[in-house]
Parts: C-alpha cells; structure tokens; sequence
C-alpha cells in the first residue's frame, strides 16, 4: 500500500513513457493521468485516457486535421484556411457553383459545353437541328459533335438556349464533385493516424491508441523522456506526407462519372425537349428570324472581337432581336468601354468592310 501511495504522489513527475508503463500493468488509475504537449497544452476535449489506451474523440473534421496535424493546419498560417475549407468541402457547406460558374462560362465560348452532350443523346440533337438547320444536322452525323462545336454553340446560343445549357453543364460538374468529396477526404486521411500506430474506431471523430503501439512509437521515434504527444504530432508529420492540395485545387481531384452522366443526360434531354418544343411551336421562332440566325452564323462568330480593316476599333456580335430581327452588337474604339447597336446583317457586313460608316 505504500508503493501504491508513493507512485500516486510523484505521478506527475513520472515520464509519459513511465505513465504508459504503469497504466499497463494496471499499477495506476487512469483518472490519475493526463497527458500534454512538452509546452504544457492539455487536450481535455479530445484525450479520454483508459487503463488500455488513449481515446481521442473529435467534434468534426477540422479537429482532426488540426490536433494531428499541428504544424501544417496551424493557427495563422495558409494550413489554418485550408483545414477550414476542408471541413466545409466534407460537410457539403462549400459553394463548388460560384467557383466554378466564371470557368463555365468560359467553357461555354470554347465550345466544351457542347461538346459535353452526352452520346446517347446525339440522334435527338440531330433531328431537332434539322428542322432549322439541315446542313449543320448533316455535319454533325458525318463528323460528329467536336469538329461542328463551334458553329452549334452559336446556333443555340442564337436560339437563346446559352444560359440553359451551361447550367446543365455546371450542375453536373458540380454534383459530381460533390459525390466525390466525402470518399476523397476520407480516402485521404482517414486512417492517417496508423502511421503512429492509432487505430481508426470511426472515421474522423473516435481514434484509439493502445498502449503497446504507444511504447512501439516512443522506443522507434524517442529516448523514453519526450512527451507522448509531441512524438505523436512529430510522427504525423513525418510519416504522413500526402496532404490534399489547396482548397482551390481539391476539385481537380473529385469526380464522380455516374453522377455528372446521370446528372448531365437528365439535364441536357429536358433542354433539347424545350428546343424542339419552341421549334414546333412555330410562333417561339419566326420564319424571318431562323433565316436571319442561319445567314449571320455564316458571316460571323458569337462572342468573338472583330477587328475592322485599317482601324483598332472591334465589334462582337450579341445576337438576333426576335422584335425586329435585327443584328445585336457592340463596339469598341477602345479597351474601357463599348457601345451597344442593331442593324441588319447586309449593314454589318457592309460596316465589317467599310469601317468609316461605323465612325459616325
């Protein structure tokens, strides 16, 4: 009994190594000890000690990846916003559409979002196209929809389906990252902790280490006279290497196909539907603006700056005006402004040639 009372009296003198070693062999009650950082931080939140083990229980994924991680999340560091970016990105609290929603808008002027129509829908996209446009029907089922991507993207966006279209296609990159980003962040960091020999009891929030993985982690990474956890957050460090990327780039690398096929078919069906619906319907669309529509496409790109001949001055061209069936355009004479106008395509062309008439 004395043994006993002196070993409770010192035990805050004892080493970690000492502590473990006694717990253990069941010499010490586990209520008695506590474990910290060699700068003094206690973790009562996280750290439940058990006469076998640690249990280290978590609120949430930001937790985790700060307690072992402490170096790379650190306070005031870039790691600090990562970690927070990480724990949004897992809990579907983070906003993929507004990141992404200036590139689709890009992709959309490059022809990528045409080109994401899925196969299967291809035969209905060529029948509804040729009740407006043979020729460009009868390209696309010779060549397909890559070589003809440009001159469809024009054609829809003419028919006003531009805003239509890239949301399908944003939608669907968006859910399929949004699949995919629980299974890569748990992938990823999981079972981090093993590296020192700490047991996964559920992914993120309840980890053990029992106390013979423990004296295997202070015989290979110290002397016996370091703090437990600091050779925990040291081993972490250094046997774990393979930390996601910048928030910004971690959707490079979550994807899921099922989702954006199924996601992207459902979306794209139900666009080419309203198509074929406004064609039919024979008042959407006039005779009048359907021809003007084919005949500007083949004299001009939408979204495209055109220099005119002799002159620094450019216009691009907006579209048709269904009220009067007149070209859209802007112009620019410099690089901080543009001017908006309408006129026929035989007065555009005519202006694209002659760039005095524009200078009025």
């Amino acid at each position: 009994m004395r043994k006993r009372l002196l070993v409770e009296e010192d035990i805050d003198e004892l080493t970690d190594f000492q502590k473990i070693l006694l717990l253990n062999k069941r010499k010490i009650d586990p209520s008695e000890v506590e474990f910290t950082t060699s700068d003094g931080k206690r973790f009562d939140d996280i750290i439940q000690v058990n006469q076998s083990s640690i249990i280290f229980q978590f609120d949430d994924f930001e937790q985790f990846l700060r307690f072992f991680f402490p170096e790379t999340f650190e306070e005031g560091s870039d790691g600090d916003w990562e970690a927070n970016y990480y724990d949004r990105m897992y809990y579907g609290y983070h906003n993929f559409y507004d990141d992404m929603y200036d590139i689709a808008d890009e992709d959309w002027r490059e022809g990528y979002v045409i080109q994401s129509l899925p196969n299967s829908l291809i035969p209905k996209l060529i029948e509804i196209i040729e009740k407006i446009d043979p020729k460009l029907a009868d390209k696309i089922s010779k060549d397909g929809i890559n070589p003809n991507s440009v001159e469809l993207t024009d054609l829809l966006d003419g028919l006003g389906f531009e805003e239509d279209l890239t949301e399908v296609y944003l939608n669907a990159q968006v859910q399929a990252i949004e699949a995919d980003i629980k299974p890569y962040f748990e992938n990823l960091y999981c079972n981090a902790p093993q590296v020192v020999g700490i047991d996964t009891l559920s992914c993120f929030f309840r980890y053990e280490l029992r106390w013979g993985n423990a004296i295997m982690l202070i015989s290979d990474e110290g002397t016996g006279d370091e703090k437990l956890l600091d050779l925990i957050f040291k081993g972490m460090e250094k046997r774990f290497n393979n930390h996601a990327p910048e928030w910004y780039e971690v959707r490079y690398n979550c994807f899921d196909r099922e989702t954006y096929q199924y996601v992207s078919e459902r979306g794209w069906d139900r666009v080419l539907d309203t198509l074929d619906e406004r064609i039919e319907d024979g008042e959407y669309y006039s005779k009048e603006y359907v021809e003007t529509l084919r005949k500007l496409l083949t004299v001009f790109e939408f979204n495209k700056w055109y220099t005119l001949p002799g002159s620094k001055t450019k216009i691009l061209i907006d579209g048709v005006n269904p009220e009067n069936n007149k070209i859209k355009y802007r112009i620019s004479r410099n690089t901080w402004n543009a001017e908006y106008g309408e006129a026929t395509l035989e007065e555009l062309i005519n202006m694209k040639n002659n760039y005095s008439l524009f200078d009025k």
